[in-house]
Formats: C-alpha cells, sequence, structure tokens
C-alpha cells in the first residue's frame, strides 16, 4: 500500500472492509440488479441491500410524462379561461358552450392529476 492508498483510508468514513466471493452467475445477477436501479457503485449497492434488508428502485418515467400532460391541460384551461373572460368583459355576454368547454376541460385535468398521483402513490408504496 502506497502513501496515497494509506491517506485514503485513513480520511474514510468507512474503515472496515469486508470482502466476499461469488461465481460468475452470481456476478452477472449483481450486476443485472445494480442495472435495473440505475446503480453504478457496487458497494453502496451491496451496502444498502445488506443493512435495508431491500432496494427500492424509483421510476419515475410515467411521471414526467403525466406532468408534461397535466402541464399542457393547465394551459389550455388557462387560455380558455382568459378567452372567456375577454369575451364577456366586452360583449356582457355569456355562453353557455364556454362553460361546457371549461368543464370538460377541468374535468380532463382532474382525470390526468388521478393519473399522476397513482403513479406517484404506486413510488410511495415501494418505498
Amino acid at each position: 500500500m502506497n502513501n496515497k492508498d494509506k491517506e485514503r483510508t485513513r480520511n474514510r468514513k468507512r474503515k472496515i472492509l469486508i470482502n466476499f466471493r461469488v461465481d460468475e452467475d452470481e456476478l452477472k445477477f449483481i450486476k443485472a440488479k445494480m442495472l435495473a436501479a440505475n446503480v453504478t457503485n457496487r458497494e453502496a449497492f451491496i451496502r444498502k441491500l445488506v443493512i435495508d434488508g431491500k432496494l427500492v428502485i424509483k421510476d419515475y418515467k410515467n411521471f414526467e410524462t403525466e406532468m408534461r400532460k397535466a402541464n399542457y391541460l393547465i394551459g389550455n384551461v388557462a387560455t380558455s379561461l382568459n378567452q372567456i373572460a375577454k369575451r364577456i368583459n366586452s360583449t356582457g355576454n355569456y355562453y353557455h358552450e364556454d362553460y361546457e368547454s371549461i368543464k370538460s376541460e377541468v374535468e380532463n385535468l382532474k382525470k390526468m392529476q388521478i393519473e399522476i398521483m397513482k403513479c406517484f402513490g404506486k413510488k410511495i408504496e415501494e418505498d
């Protein structure tokens, strides 16, 4: 061990080294699990599994998609509200079709939020 390695060891938070052996199939299995968990640090991965007894994999791909859809719908609702407000302010008239249109968009937004919460709820259950 050279001086640089000794210095690194001395400054480590975790100073105790544990080694164990695996065969090729076990190593492939560990690597596959790490890949599925999107983890690159094998030491941290194994330590987490051993200490906690479980591994939580968080996948937010669907969450991001659902959020984009919800943001799009929110923009539509805001635009519709602005158009309705301008029309009412300029004419003093209220159109039932406008109300139904905005009501429909709000219902779509509510459904989208429910889907987002379902995606998020699945992640919470895994934790």
